[in-house]
């Protein structure tokens, strides 16, 4: 499979470099085209900087160092004239708030237009015709009448599709989407998820999705990179993940879901603790105040990823897997 997508040891470091704080550590990961690779953790552990990283659009106090290749161009240390080429018509974004990534003085039809005329070069009403072609695409009803509607105008998942319409109009080859299916209800997830499936299909379009939503994931991805305190902790093809989930952070995210089967209600459970702040080289599992499974062991370095099968890598020393239920 081409690789469109690689990251090697990307480390993000805010702050001083004397006491930075470590947002990214050491991630990895590779996208193919048409291939759809879901990054997953919980609320900051360092997923959308990930993303953003990939965008060249960290924040100015952040450093990052390491590898981003797309497409065989180095992206971390090209010029800004070879990333505004390459970024919304070869890479394009679905940012997590559609509200506040839309502008609110224009209509969502200019806004699809001002991508088009800007790298594709179209007259105004060459890109005018094709944003409509674009909201119908994304399934919105009515869509020369919708083009003309502000953004305020749109309901959340008329948003969402207006900006996935935006990364779509260059017909980009990768495609990064950041919680793209957030506050949406179901029946407007799945349409959501529909697009992202024809996409994939129709363009051989490599897909980085960025969620904590396991449901999402189990649908749609092909592989799973879990993150942790900005590190990766378990790497899978996602069938694997799910039937076994290896680390004791990646099987309380799945233990954290909600379920209920043949008519019983079960009790929530939930991962104690929160995730810690890295600032130095770790010393130990950052895992392990919060892992039911530690040993005195985990404390006396940080574990580094290993295989465990093919295809499957962790970063425990003690790995589990679900239909054991032990430690092996």
């Amino acid at each position: 499979m081409e690789k469109l997508l690689e990251i090697s040891d990307l480390n993000i470091n805010f702050g001083s470099t004397i006491d930075p704080i470590r947002a990214v550590r050491g991630l990895n990961l590779s996208v193919g085209a048409g291939e759809i690779v879901a990054l997953v953790g919980e609320s900051g552990c360092g997923k959308s900087l990930s993303a953003l990283a990939v965008m060249k659009l960290i924040p100015q106090t952040a450093r990052a160092t390491g590898n981003i290749r797309y497409n065989g161009t180095e992206l971390l240390a090209a010029p800004d004239s070879v990333i505004r080429s390459i970024r919304g018509k070869e890479i394009a974004m679905v940012f997590q708030e559609p509200m506040t990534s839309l502008n609110p003085a224009f209509t969502v039809g200019d806004q699809i237009a001002e991508t088009l005329r800007l790298h594709l070069k179209l007259s105004r009403a060459e890109a005018s015709k094709r944003a409509v072609d674009l909201l119908a695409k994304v399934r919105i009803a009515a869509p020369e009448q919708r083009a003309k509607a502000y953004p305020h105008q749109l309901s959340g998942g008329m948003r969402q599709r207006v900006m996935i319409a935006i990364a779509l109009s260059c017909n980009p080859k990768f495609l990064i989407l950041d919680e793209p299916t957030t506050a949406l209800d179901v029946t407007t997830q799945a349409q959501v998820l529909e697009i992202v499936r024809e996409l994939r299909s129709e363009s051989d379009t490599g897909v980085l999705l960025i969620t904590h939503d396991l449901g999402v994931v189990a649908d749609l991805a092909d592989r799973v990179v879990v993150m942790y305190a900005g590190s990766p902790v378990e790497r899978a093809e996602v069938g694997d993940l799910f039937e076994y989930p290896s680390h004791p952070y990646t099987n309380g995210l799945l233990n954290a879901v909600p379920k209920r089967s043949d008519g019983i209600r079960r009790k929530l459970e939930d991962i104690a603790g929160t995730v810690p702040v890295v600032r130095s080289e770790p010393d130990r599992c950052v895992f392990a105040d919060r892992c039911g499974y530690a040993s005195a062991d985990c404390l006396e370095g940080e574990p580094q990823m290993a295989d465990i099968s093919e295809g499957h890598q962790v970063a425990c020393l003690h790995p589990l897997h679900r239909d054991a239920g032990v430690l092996n």
